[in-house]
């Protein structure tokens, strides 16, 4: 069964909404101790290899069906209790998780029905929590660079592809100019950042 945004689950999100959203992204940077801290303050959106970080999350997003076929045997992934969202409708399909449609665009949708590419998981979250209610979200681990000469936190992926970094900030570049005229309040909290198109904090600042 495939489960959209017309499914009974978005508006769960309601109350949850007025506290902060956390979004994990792979960066090299990203520490278990992070992600430890922010378990019960708010909704927790991990992205791709992130649910071995964060098993408790209430939300696993992931963009590449390419992605899912590296991971959908692994033990850790089919025991993951929280959603699954993807924008790729036939693996959505197939395995009854929850899908929204994305397109190419600039900044945020405003359409409940549609997220914006960007290029990657990690915009394509922001979009996704701006929808289920998000008006505060907290970004982890968005490096968006080689940190220490790395790529994740957990090496590379299966097939070696190094991410297009430069050309991704762009797009959030935008997305940030956007977020500003929806009174979407972004803080990126990540140790090591190429990304200054949001506010930088030190995470135990936030919470």
């Amino acid at each position: 069964m495939l489960r959209n945004y017309e499914d009974k689950l978005i508006r769960n999100y309601e109350d949850k909404a007025k506290k902060p959203f956390f979004i994990i992204a792979s960066g090299p940077s990203l520490t278990r101790s992070d992600v430890e801290a922010i378990k019960g303050k708010g909704t927790v959106i991990a992205i791709n290899d992130n649910y071995k970080m964060a098993p408790w999350a209430d939300i696993l997003y992931f963009c590449d069906p390419k992605w899912f076929n590296w991971h959908k045997e692994n033990p850790e992934f089919q025991h993951f209790q929280g959603q699954i969202w993807t924008q790729d409708e036939t693996t959505a399909k197939e395995n009854g998780f929850n899908y929204i449609k994305s397109t190419p665009g600039e900044g945020i949708s405003t359409d409940p029905r549609v997220i914006y590419q960007g290029s990657n998981s990690g915009f394509q979250a922001i979009n996704l929590a701006y929808h289920l209610g998000a008006r505060k979200i907290i970004l982890l681990g968005y490096d968006m660079q080689l940190t220490n000469g790395q790529n994740h936190w957990f090496g590379k992926h299966p097939d070696g592809v190094i991410s297009s970094y430069k050309n991704w900030i762009g797009y959030y570049n935008r997305l940030a100019d956007d977020a500003k005229t929806k009174n979407l309040d972004i803080i990126n909290c990540s140790r090591q950042t190429a990304l200054t198109c949001f506010t930088r904090q030190p995470l135990e600042k936030v919470l």
